[in-house]
């Protein structure tokens, strides 16, 4: 079953439908495709094909044929307008409210849960969660870690866990996280949080020592830019970390666990300042 949200390209996800549904139903055509979305046969193979699109009734049809409502209603909608944007602003403002329909909404932190991040090694933990069969077998879990934490951590790290409701253990003995993406928010700055990204920092800078260049994607720029370019490129950084995360959401087969650092900071003072 084709999913409309892994999707930001409307004729490709019409196309890849209709190959599933020819293989699923013996008469199911373009004419009767057509029938269903208002548009001939010939007209719909060419929107299959991208040279052609879905009027404003169209799509509206799709939708009703489609059975959609809700959040999948307006994805596909906006899906539509967003390849029939033609100017760079509009294309832009489009992209960014398909990320904002299929968006994870992630669990949210609250401040008195600021423990959690007073140590690198409890992320590391929750997540080792989503791809271990964790039962109470502390050494092993410690010894997963890189850098490898004691038992003592691990234990202690677990008990954390399962205080914030940020783990439980199940009837059959097995730890599991009880949500896929934690964010702190806009609002936390508290010492905690500046404690947390000092230590992911100096991990990073440890991570040269620790593994292969095949298994590390590191890299620097250093970029001369004004202050409206820095607000671009912030919605920029934001936009990557939501892809981000709704690609770990949707991992089937997580097999490691991944630190991603992004760092912009100035090396030097403004032209004005000086």
């Amino acid at each position: 079953m084709i999913d409309l949200f892994e999707y930001t390209d409307y004729c490709a996800f019409l196309r890849d439908l209709f190959e599933e549904k020819r293989k699923k139903i013996p008469f199911f055509s373009y004419r009767f495709f057509g029938r269903k979305v208002g548009v001939d046969a010939g007209n719909l193979i060419k929107i299959l094909q991208g040279k052609r699109h879905l009027s404003e009734a169209g799509i509206k049809r799709f939708i009703h044929y489609a059975q959609y409502s809700g959040r999948e209603a307006k994805y596909f909608e906006t899906l539509v307008l967003f390849k029939k944007a033609k100017k760079e602003q509009e294309n832009k403002i489009l992209f960014e409210k398909l990320m904002a329909i299929q968006r994870i909404d992630p669990f949210r932190l609250e401040p008195f849960q600021y423990e959690f991040y007073r140590e690198w090694y409890h992320t590391v933990v929750l997540a080792l969660l989503h791809i271990s069969d964790f039962r109470g077998n502390y050494k092993a879990l410690a010894e997963h870690t890189r850098p490898r934490i004691s038992v003592k951590q691990a234990r202690e790290s677990i008990l954390l866990l399962l205080k914030l409701n940020l783990a439980r253990k199940e009837a059959d003995g097995k730890f599991v996280p009880t949500n896929s993406v934690l964010t702190t928010g806009k609002s936390w700055k508290s010492l905690a949080i500046r404690s947390f990204q000092q230590q992911s920092i100096n991990l990073a800078m440890e991570a040269f020592e620790r593994f292969t260049p095949e298994e590390r994607d590191i890299s620097t720029v250093s970029i001369a830019v004004g202050k409206d370019d820095m607000e671009e490129i912030k919605r920029v950084t934001g936009e990557y970390r939501r892809t981000v995360l709704q690609i770990a959401s949707a991992s089937e087969k997580p097999d490691r666990v991944y630190q991603l650092n992004i760092q912009l900071f100035p090396l030097s003072l403004r032209e004005n300042q000086v």
